[in-house]
């Protein structure tokens, strides 16, 4: 329903152990929407999760929001999908294979929850 900086990690977190257990045989893909309400602090909290993608080891970074553009540029190339300024604008189906596994996260007001039943 929301999301922090720590139930942001914790989620990472959460894709990394699936991998190390084997559960998961594809991609992990985050398509991930603005944290809202983080006050003057907002940008550089959404940049430094790029740092906790990368040692989730997140394969591939979907994006949306003006907040979130941070974490995306502060990733690496080869993590980028796509960054769009709106959740209504993603198309996450585009960047998706068979196996992957997708974690979508963000606060409620990102929309990124609507993403989810564009998917069936």
């Amino acid at each position: 329903y929301n999301a922090s900086p720590a139930s942001m990690r914790a989620a990472f977190a959460k894709l990394r152990a699936l991998r190390e257990a084997g559960v998961v045989k594809g991609r992990l893909v985050a398509v991930l929407g603005d944290m809202l309400e983080m006050g003057d602090e907002s940008a550089e909290m959404h940049a430094v999760l790029a740092e906790d993608l990368e040692s989730a080891g997140i394969d591939v970074v979907l994006a949306a929001g003006d907040m979130m553009k941070h974490c995306y540029n502060a990733l690496p190339e080869t993590m980028q999908g796509e960054w769009v300024a709106s959740a209504s604008t993603l198309d996450v189906k585009a960047h998706l294979y068979a196996d992957d596994t997708v974690l979508f996260k963000g606060s409620n007001g990102s929309k990124i929850h609507q993403l989810v039943a564009a998917l069936s």
